[in-house]
């Protein structure tokens, strides 16, 4: 059986000792469910259930050498019988050793309403499995990510919810929690509060947002991380900008998958070409789907697989030409972004092949075009609606309005083509998940692009998607020139009169 020294959160123990020497706890019958007993005075008597918690009977599960408490516990029954009543009101809080070690009415002769003493149910170690936590994942570019969100009472709607803190937090621990969360295992596992810091407004919806322990050791194949072994309890906070987070693998894909881009101009398009179940064949959408165009996170999944850097934009008019290859893959794709291959990207497809699929002209069949490899230096920009979006280590992020200024605003506008903004920023009608850019930017307003503004390193850490940049900016004036007339003359426009009259004067200068 594996050590629990110390196990996660409130398994973790502090090591408290027991004053009283003749204070002992059982469950009736010697047993792991039942009726809870503790031994004072030398009389064995028993717990009121005014009061009693999950907490409480977790404390009594650790006590008597179990890992966790089961699902049902509260709703065993038991009656007092002739057993005196010696606690009532325990109030764990759940980091106790010992049953006497926790605040409440004190030592004394009770009377339990109703006849109701406190029960428990313990699992052992080898039955705790992902039944008896609850895993979230906030704050993502969809489920599949984001930060740890984890209620310990499953089933019960204001269970206190709790975040993972990220020291020590790695790919193992990360494995563990995907599991939890119903995905097949992690991509990653994130730290610095990568997917930003808990929302105040989701903290109020959640009653209160605790943090669980950190420094938690898995090894990765557990069935839940409150049997991994760590060091310490948190002083109820994790440091800020630290709190953990994961991106899951959503299945388990083919050993074999590949991806090529077919039959484009240059490496950095093409039409796009899957290798699964040992044979090469074509991505298929038809007009049935309900979003024949890629989004730009199912474009940057395919580029960066390809090693073609972030995806510009997904062609819907065939230019690359139709496969003579079978379709491999058809239906809907949701791709959080960060996913390592395509395979990941959800597939709604119900195991047939559409017929506009099987040999039709009448079919689309996904294409790129990427930006090719991206130095890493540079940081490109776009936006999604008015949210603006920063490209850094393979992601696109959202950008943190702290300390943001007109400057930094007038220098995206320039970058994305655009004019002036009106304003730094404006209230975003939509709140994005994913990871945010973790670096405070201090632009002059005469630069280029926004990578060479000044930054300074973890500036945002303590940002949230609320707090999302989102710009407006103004359209340039359009650009006229001079018309060739079918004559030959020129037809001159309002913005080439100018031009025009400055020709005439000076001709009539040289001739006069």
């Amino acid at each position: 059986m594996m050590l629990w020294t110390a196990s996660l959160m409130l398994a973790l123990m502090l090591g408290v000792t027991n004053g009283d020497q003749d204070f002992d706890v059982r469950v009736t019958g010697g047993g792991k469910t039942g009726r809870v007993e503790v031994y004072y005075s030398n009389v064995w008597g028993v717990v009121c259930k005014e009061g009693w918690d999950f907490y409480d009977a977790l404390v009594v599960c650790r006590q008597l050498g179990y890992e966790w408490v089961a699902s049902g516990w509260s709703d065993v029954q038991a009656s007092i019988g002739s057993k005196t009543a010696w606690l009532s009101g325990v109030q764990c809080d759940g980091t106790e050793t010992n049953l006497d070690s926790c605040t409440g009415s004190g030592w004394t002769q009770y009377s339990c309403t109703n006849d109701a003493p406190a029960t428990v149910a313990c699992y052992d170690l080898d039955e705790v499995d992902g039944t008896t936590t609850s895993t979230d994942l906030l704050n993502g570019g969809n489920k599949a990510e984001g930060k740890v969100l984890m209620k310990l009472q499953p089933g019960v709607t204001d269970a206190k919810p709790y975040i993972l803190c990220d020291d020590s937090w790695d790919k193992e621990n990360a494995d563990v929690i995907c599991r939890q969360a119903g995905y097949h295992s992690a991509v990653m596992a994130t730290s610095s509060s990568y997917f930003g810091v808990h929302d105040p407004e989701d903290e109020a919806n959640f009653g209160g947002v605790e943090f669980l322990a950190d420094r938690i050791n898995c090894e990765g194949s557990e069935s839940n991380v409150v049997v991994c072994p760590a060091d310490d309890l948190p002083d109820g906070e994790c440091d800020t900008g630290h709190e953990a987070g994961v991106s899951c693998n959503r299945i388990a894909e083919p050993e074999d998958f590949q991806l090529r881009l077919a039959d484009g101009g240059s490496a950095i398009e093409g039409r796009v070409e899957v290798f699964m179940n040992g044979e090469w064949g074509s991505i298929c959408k038809t007009n049935a789907s309900s979003d024949v165009k890629l989004s730009y996170e199912e474009t940057n999944v395919i580029c960066q697989q390809a090693g073609q850097g972030y995806g510009v934009e997904s062609p819907t008019d065939n230019r690359f030409g139709l496969s003579s290859l079978q379709a491999a893959m058809t239906g809907d794709f949701d791709c959080y972004g960060g996913e390592p291959s395509f395979a990941q990207c959800f597939n709604n497809a119900t195991g047939t092949t559409p017929e506009e699929c099987s040999g039709s002209s009448d079919r689309y069949e996904v294409s790129v075009i990427c930006s090719g490899p991206v130095e890493a230096s540079r940081q490109p920009i776009k936006q999604d609606g008015n949210v603006l979006l920063i490209y850094q280590d393979g992601r696109w992020r959202t950008v943190c309005n702290k300390d943001w200024t007109m400057a930094n605003a007038k220098v995206a506008c320039k970058e994305l083509g655009m004019g002036p903004p009106d304003t730094a920023q404006i209230e975003s009608n939509e709140t994005k998940g994913g990871p945010i850019f973790v670096q405070t930017l201090s632009c002059q307003g005469d630069e280029e692009t926004l990578d060479s503004c000044e930054k300074s390193e973890e500036g945002a850490l303590s940002c949230y998607h609320r707090m999302d940049v989102a710009i407006a900016c103004t359209p340039l004036p359009p650009v006229t020139t001079p018309v060739a007339k079918d004559n030959g003359g020129l037809a001159v426009t309002s913005d080439s009169a100018s031009l025009v009259f400055a020709i005439l004067t000076a001709a009539y200068c040289v001739f006069n």
